[in-house]
């Protein structure tokens, strides 16, 4: 199973393959009729929110792994300062 932080990364990758193909859909416009052109912008337009969506999502669970994190205690040390 993959950590927290493992699946932010993968969630990363995603958003930065939907901005490449965003950026991808409007640099070909120019060549598209005017109907096509106002539905690629709005397709390109839906890709970046995907893109900002997972990118919200990665540093929601990077937060949350690193709470976890804090709030783990490795029992060695625990044990080793009760004794003294």
């Amino acid at each position: 199973m993959k950590s927290l932080s493992e699946l932010a990364d993968v969630y990363e990758k995603w958003a930065t393959a939907n901005e490449a193909t965003a950026e991808e859909i409007l640099s070909r416009l120019d060549s598209l009729p005017g109907e096509a052109q106002q539905q690629q912008r709005w397709r390109a337009s839906q890709v970046m929110a995907e893109a900002a969506a997972l990118k919200k999502r990665a540093a929601e669970l990077r937060k949350l792994e690193q709470r976890r994190v804090m709030y783990c205690v490795d029992p060695t040390t625990v044990s080793s300062k009760a004794r003294t």
